[in-house]
């Protein structure tokens, strides 16, 4: 089972809880500005999670659609969803293959859902099936880790302790495979349980080569949620591509 598949589950949001809703206005406030969406247009939340984001994006009037691997947090996002009688459309499916379900005004990618995949080719792919997914002139936002600013402040280990459970995270950056570990370790009073994760290195001029092979024109980079301009001291690499005309 690759990590991918084990990490996403009810120990993430343990692990994770301090994405907050708060942080997901704020998010999709400037996503929201960044992209100029309109009311009515159509919007696919790669890598929704549990759809916290999707909650924001939809009560921006726009028509949002989850899509995650992970079965324990699309039905979350579903249950949410109907819950707060909201018209937000769950799919689950492999970021590597996006169902052709509809043409999106934009797609956003959040929290650094992206560069999961050891094999070059299958990150690539991720971006082709972006652009396939987008209609003529679409958007793609991006919110991934800046490495420099990663690197410079990464803590090697740390441990939270929590009501009823203890998480211990400890992380590196392998400069062979050119990817940031991380090792997730959570006891509870009855068990403990381990996970990973692995998210691959791109630098901002790799990954506005990765853009252009798609076929995605990157228009915009920003270094943080403000609107900053990127630099390489910025918290994140946030990307704005343009679907070319001639990419089919």
């Amino acid at each position: 089972m690759d990590w991918y598949q084990k990490a996403f589950g009810e120990d993430y949001l343990k692990v994770y809880s301090h994405r907050n809703v708060e942080e997901a206005n704020r998010l999709v406030d400037f996503a929201c500005e960044a992209l100029q969406l309109q009311p009515g247009q159509k919007v696919l939340d790669l890598g929704s999670g549990y759809g916290r984001n999707a909650v924001a994006l939809v009560r921006k009037n726009v028509q949002v659609y989850c899509l995650d691997l992970s079965p324990v947090l699309i039905k979350m996002a579903h249950d949410l969803a109907v819950e707060n009688t909201l018209p937000i459309h769950c799919i689950r499916a492999d970021m590597r293959n996006i169902p052709a379900l509809e043409k999106f005004d934009a797609v956003v990618s959040f929290f650094t859902s992206f560069g999961y995949f050891e094999k070059e080719e299958e990150n690539q792919r991720v971006l082709q099936n972006v652009a396939q997914s987008l209609k003529p002139d679409g958007l793609f936002l991006l919110d991934y880790l800046n490495v420099k600013y990663t690197l410079f402040n990464l803590v090697a280990k740390d441990h939270i302790k929590k009501s009823g459970f203890q998480i211990t995270q400890e992380r590196s950056f392998n400069q062979r495979s050119e990817r940031f570990e991380k090792k997730i370790t959570i006891h509870d009073s009855t068990s403990k349980r381990e996970y990973h994760e692995s998210v691959r290195a791109y630098g901002v001029v790799e990954m506005g080569s990765l853009f252009a092979e798609a076929g995605l024109n990157c228009i915009a980079t920003f270094g943080d949620y403000s609107g900053k301009a990127y630099s390489p001291d910025s918290p994140r690499l946030i990307m704005i591509g343009k679907k070319n005309g001639n990419f089919q």
